[in-house]
């Protein structure tokens, strides 16, 4: 399996502000290159290992953090001038070790399962509202794409 970076994914670290009181949790800012404009945000709650996947969007890009378990994330690049094309990366996103905030540009297939004992939460901040014919879905043990889930 090739780790190389696939081109057009960033991950970023984010900011935690301790407080006695309750942290706060740095996730995304206008001045940001990651920030293409404002779409939707929402949760979506994944359990113990289960997996959700693959998706594919034509123009959405993705701004995912996972504030609460641990959840590993799967991309594959079929974009056809992409430098990176048929490369696979894993990125394992999850408070506290590994808070960050993984930007998916569109043309990207990905897919997500969650490692840690207990359910895992995750943020996804677009730059275009949800549209059904803007995505696709493959099966997660599609033939088309080179990974398997365990």
């Amino acid at each position: 399996m090739d780790k190389e970076l696939i081109s057009g994914i960033k991950i970023k670290s984010l900011d935690i502000i301790q407080n006695d009181k309750g942290n706060i949790f740095h996730y995304i800012r206008s001045d940001e290159s990651s920030f293409k404009g404002f779409g939707e945000c929402y949760l979506s709650e994944i359990f113990p290992q289960k997996i959700k996947g693959w998706k594919f969007h034509k123009l959405q890009t993705q701004n995912l953090i996972v504030p609460l378990g641990i959840v590993k994330f799967v991309l594959y690049d079929t974009r056809i001038d992409s430098k990176t094309k048929n490369n696979i990366q894993e990125v394992i996103l999850g408070h506290p070790d590994n808070f960050q905030r993984l930007t998916i540009p569109f043309g990207i297939w990905y897919s997500f399962k969650c490692v840690s004992k207990d359910k895992g939460l995750l943020i996804n901040f677009t730059d275009f509202p949800h549209d059904s014919n803007e995505s696709e879905h493959q099966d997660l043990y599609d033939n088309n794409i080179p990974f398997f889930w365990k």
